[in-house]
């Protein structure tokens, strides 16, 4: 779940962003033991209950890009002593990802 206090609202109000941040619902649920229909007694509460897999939005593009960072040994641990120095490594490493991707060879 996302960080959804004041200082982030701020932040996002200073910068000039549209924040969206998608919470998943609660795990766990009190449901007395009389209760035979878990999801109707939920329902009745105000709690949304979804129906089986929903897919977050924009999720999986932070994921890809996560996931093309880690290929870079540098950036799989915090090695670095200052935070600048972690900053400029991923924009190298981001640098070179695109870069490799704007001059590929188009096999046809």
């Amino acid at each position: 779940m996302g960080y959804n206090g004041l200082p982030t609202k701020t932040m996002a109000q200073q910068y000039g962003c549209e924040l969206t941040i998608v919470q998943r619902p609660r795990k766990g649920f009190y449901v007395p033991n009389e209760v035979t229909d878990v999801k109707a007694y939920l329902k009745e509460l105000g709690f949304a209950f979804p129906e089986g897999f929903k897919l977050l939005p924009k999720r999986w593009i932070v994921e890809r890009t996560l996931a093309w960072l880690n290929k870079f040994r540098r950036l799989s641990k915090d090695y670095e002593l200052l935070m600048s120095t972690s900053e400029q490594i991923l924009y190298l490493a981001m640098s070179r990802i695109l870069i490799r991707r704007i001059t590929a060879v188009r096999r046809v």
